[in-house]
């Protein structure tokens, strides 16, 4: 059986976009934890709120530590139409929304680590490469991290500033200070497509490029949804031989 030669990525060896796609993954996977973990989402005036996405550590002062809403039902009771106990409820809302969009990606983002993971074990050397690419489901990841992002920042009245004073006002709900979670949620907004936009480019690039050494060396036209079946590459700086003589493709 002939081997083939795979030519480059972009000008890298498909070896270090593997690294690259994987600690990329790992680190969109750390980051969402950390975004949906972290205790540090909000922040008035600096104790008046203050709590993570769904759990709030201080109120008006005081020490809570409850849930949005359990502050609300019980720390507002009586006070539901007051500016601060608004606020808490669309806080409560505003992370329940996030929690389910995020979570939603993050199933799809394991799906998809799970798949490349299994691609590399078996093909990562282009021994063979499988008709399903993951592409739906890293673009879901983007997708779902896009809602859940907006629809928090739609409800939560958070801004992007150092300081945030509540001024008194019972009726009007004030502007509170977005932390670390918003930031992290922010960057994961930029990092994401990124990846996922030059994961699908090299994975194209590669898919073209081997069935058109593979047409080229058998003479046929290869499906793109079709599979490929397993075949013998030359390692980089191979030498050909009489016996297996290295078939490179003219490009």
């Amino acid at each position: 059986m002939p081997f083939i030669e795979i030519p480059k990525i972009f000008r890298l060896d498909y070896r270090i976009w593997w690294i690259i796609f994987f600690v990329s993954q790992i680190l969109i996977f750390a980051l969402m934890l950390g975004s949906i973990f972290t205790t540090k989402w909000v922040q008035l005036d600096p104790s008046i709120i203050k709590g993570g996405l769904l759990y709030q550590k201080e109120f008006v002062g005081a020490t809570v530590n409850k849930y949005y809403w359990d502050v609300y039902d019980k720390e507002c009771e009586g006070y539901h139409k007051f500016s601060l106990c608004k606020l808490v409820k669309d806080l409560g809302v505003a992370g329940r929304c996030f929690a389910a969009f995020e979570w939603i990606g993050f199933f799809f983002l394991l799906v998809w680590i799970g798949y490349f993971v299994n691609f590399v074990m078996k093909c990562g050397n282009f021994r063979c490469f499988w008709p399903h690419r993951p592409y739906c489901e890293a673009i879901t990841v983007v997708v779902c991290h896009y809602l859940a992002t907006i629809v928090w920042l739609a409800n939560s009245h958070a801004e992007f500033k150092s300081d945030c004073k509540w001024d008194g006002n019972k009726r009007d709900i004030p502007t509170i200070c977005a932390e670390d979670g918003p930031n992290t949620a922010l960057f994961l907004m930029i990092f994401l497509p990124i990846v996922v936009t030059v994961f699908i480019c090299v994975f194209q690039v590669a898919y073209k490029d081997l069935l058109a050494e593979r047409e080229r060396i058998e003479g046929q036209p290869v499906q793109m949804s079709g599979y490929i079946p397993p075949v013998q590459y030359a390692p980089q700086g191979y030498q050909a031989s009489q016996q297996y003589p290295v078939l490179q493709g003219q490009r």
